[in-house]
């Protein structure tokens, strides 16, 4: 059987040519960000970066580093003759995006002891350098 063309779709991306920000990075910001909302899936080929450079009127060497970035962070996975493609998730790469967890309170070890239901009492003694130390009894 012959091989047959898949149609391949371009990624929502639109460069701001007079931005301060480099092209390179605006498509790098703009590809990850498909990727990790999902638009762009797992195993999805992405058009060449000839195709890509033409269609973002933009340099092939600014999709070539947009591209490598995205592959040495793990986004992307290139082969020569296979195309670009979207790399499987990895617990790593995706690391950045999970919701941060609110701060957990320490408590000493005293407050730990006190909290406790273990009946026991505690005395804290110190020794010749200052460091302080328990003794626990249980009565």
């Amino acid at each position: 059987m012959a091989k047959r063309a898949l149609s391949l779709r371009f990624p929502d991306v639109v460069l701001e040519k007079g931005s301060n920000v480099p092209l390179c990075s605006q498509l790098y910001a703009a590809l990850r960000c498909e990727i990790v909302n999902g638009r762009l899936r797992a195993g999805q080929r992405l058009p060449s970066s000839r195709l890509l450079a033409k269609y973002l009127s933009a340099s092939r060497n600014t999709v070539l580093d947009a591209f490598e970035r995205l592959a040495a962070e793990g986004y992307l996975v290139g082969r020569i003759g296979s195309g670009t493609r979207v790399a499987r998730p990895q617990p790593h790469t995706y690391l950045s995006e999970l919701p941060r967890l609110k701060p957990i309170k320490i408590k000493s070890f005293r407050q730990t002891v006190r909290e406790s239901l273990y009946p026991a009492r505690t005395a804290c003694l110190q020794d010749s350098e200052g460091n302080g130390f328990y003794l626990f009894s249980s009565e």
